[in-house]
């Protein structure tokens, strides 16, 4: 990959503020942000049920847990990932992935019963989780589960 991979290093001769105008020129930073606060506004409520105790049952688990994903996902690829300093003051992106990151924790483990109690394969249950799927997020609790294994 190394001779497929081009690293520029350099800095702008106009300062921050030439490179914040250029990137506010190139994307719409105000409708990504927009479209951040109304997720964050859309999902903040399952997050303060979550965090209050009142755990949804495994069927909503896995409802909230697609839909956070999905719409999510919506946002996140349009957003050019800059760097926090080309970004407009009060960017909604971290808060976003902050309350995407938590709800997700704190629903995996319901929604992933559900699709064990209700999903298999051609051979039959779903295999249990690998790895990878622990690692989303920044780690997931928990990857030594016994759900989803024949018995």
């Amino acid at each position: 990959v190394a001779r497929d991979v081009v690293v520029v290093n350099g800095r702008t001769a106009g300062g921050d503020d030439a490179m914040r105008a250029l990137a506010h020129e190139s994307w719409n930073l105000s409708d990504i942000d927009a479209r951040y606060r109304a997720f964050v506004a859309g999902f903040l409520p399952a997050l303060e049920a979550a965090s209050a105790g009142d755990a949804p049952a495994p069927k909503t688990a896995f409802l909230i847990r697609t839909l956070l994903i999905q719409e999510y996902r919506k946002v996140i690829l349009r957003d050019p990932q800059m760097p926090a300093a080309l970004l407009p003051d009060n960017w909604h992106g971290s808060v976003a992935y902050r309350l995407c990151r938590d709800l997700y924790r704190g629903v995996f483990r319901a929604a992933d019963e559900y699709l064990s109690a209700t999903i298999e394969t051609v051979d039959g249950r779903l295999p249990p989780p690998d790895g990878e799927f622990f690692g989303r997020f920044g780690g997931l609790p928990g990857n030594n589960r016994n759900n989803r294994q024949d018995g």
